[in-house]
């Protein structure tokens, strides 16, 4: 018989690196092989909710080095003909654990405490990762977020021909999410994205029979940040229908139709930064992983979180590809080129219930609208590369409205004069 408490009690913390740095990154400051203790008391199975402990575990914490894919283990034959699961959930784990690489030469040491658990999908619904807030050492006023990647908290089922395997699935966000995270550049950690702190794993223990196995658990440390998503407002304004369409909204119970505009625009223009100054394409741009923050007598600050779908770029053959097509230097593209026509923010990923109310003409959302805001916003940018005359060939393709032909008018104008501008000059801009 094999079973695992609910409760983490007992812990060992290791400490992380992604494979795609070449040496170890000392996130803390510290290098020295040490015990660590640390305070944990999170039911896995209770919602987010504050909770207490009064044990303090002392448990070894170093750093190890994974690597970054697995393959799916589980396929078609995982369930019997009622839909029953033919493999126990927990044997599964234990006989497909995370993958493995050689230790590092040091390690660290923190008490760290967890307050409460902040998110998490329940297995019964596909799960995924636990997002809990904790505090490092006996200082707890700097608050942490650590994701933790647990297969046993992932869903386990046959799923058309591939199957659904749990530690595939965990081992994958966190490898995606660790990877982007250490590639972003320093100067957006702490401002577009959260700051991070290392990836780690810690250990469960599961009962087999008479003995006790302590089973490895991957997670990362990031910043914790205190705001809401942009989901978080629109289901409040939407009277916490989880599915709000845009007459459910009150409008009031939002940002003005200003600051809405400023906190998309700011949202485009730090997944442009993450993507070209970081090679990390996000994936998964929604209001559910963007989160806003408005402290007192400080500017609103828009923040990306969710990297766990991400691409790193220099870490596939196609991603290196297009690294290798741009010029050292050079500036991003404009987020006209990239977001062109706007539909991202009309259709789907839950936008329309975010964008200004002047975008709804008729009781639908515009797209020329849309189109209109991506123009008058970023036209004649200092801060990003000029139109490509591809881009503009390809724009001027498919409807022709008024709106349309405005918009054109716009971007070519501006094109011809940067393009005249830089041929008197011999110049082109960069950073």
């Amino acid at each position: 018989m094999i079973h695992s408490t609910k409760i983490w009690t007992r812990i060992e913390f290791l400490k992380d690196i992604h494979p795609s740095s070449t040496t170890p990154h000392n996130v803390f400051g510290r290098s020295h092989r040490t015990a660590a203790r640390f305070r944990f008391a999170a039911a896995l199975s209770a919602r987010p909710e504050t909770v207490h402990s009064k044990t303090h575990p002392t448990l070894s914490l170093r750093r190890r080095l994974p690597k970054p894919r697995r393959s799916p283990q589980a396929g078609p034959g995982l369930v019997d003909r009622y839909g029953q699961p033919k493999t126990d959930h927990l044997g599964f784990v234990l006989s497909n654990p995370p993958l493995e690489t050689g230790p590092p030469a040091d390690s660290e040491s923190h008490v760290l405490t967890i307050d409460r658990i902040i998110s998490h999908n329940p297995k019964e619904t596909g799960g995924g990762p636990y997002l809990v807030r904790c505090s490092l050492d006996s200082d707890p006023s700097p608050q942490y977020v650590a994701k933790i990647y647990d297969g046993l908290e992932y869903e386990l089922s046959e799923a058309d021909d591939h199957g659904c395997d749990c530690m595939y699935w965990a081992d994958m966000h966190y490898s995606r999410e660790a990877a982007a995270y250490e590639n972003i550049p320093p100067r957006f950690q702490g401002d577009i994205v959260p700051r991070y702190f290392g990836a780690w794993t810690f250990s469960v223990p599961a009962s087999v029979g008479t003995s006790t196995q302590q089973r490895p658990v991957r997670m990362i440390l990031i910043e914790y940040i205190d705001g809401e998503s942009m989901l978080q407002w629109i289901l409040r304004a939407a009277g916490n229908n989880t599915r709000p369409t845009r007459d459910m909204i009150d409008y009031s119970l939002l940002p003005t139709d200003g600051e809405r505009l400023e906190i998309l625009g700011r949202t485009v223009e730090a997944e442009l930064a993450v993507w070209w100054y970081g090679g990390v394409h996000h994936q998964d741009i929604s209001p559910r992983n963007i989160m806003i923050s408005r402290p007192p007598g400080s500017p609103v600050r828009v923040v990306l979180i969710d990297f766990d779908l991400s691409h790193v770029l220099k870490l596939s053959e196609s991603g290196r590809r297009l690294l290798a097509r741009r010029e050292l230097g050079a500036l991003p593209i404009s987020p006209i080129e990239r977001y062109w026509p706007g539909a991202k923010f009309t259709c789907g990923d839950g936008f329309n219930g975010w964008i200004s109310e002047s975008w709804c003409v008729d009781g639908d959302v515009s797209d020329e609208l849309a189109r209109e805001w991506l123009v008058a916003r970023w036209k004649g940018s200092p801060r990003y590369q000029p139109l490509s005359g591809g881009f503009l060939a390809i724009a001027a393709r498919g409807e022709v409205s008024d709106s349309h032909r405005r918009c054109l008018a716009i971007l070519k104008a501006e094109a011809d004069e940067v393009r005249q501008e830089n041929d008197d000059n011999g110049t082109w801009r960069t950073e």
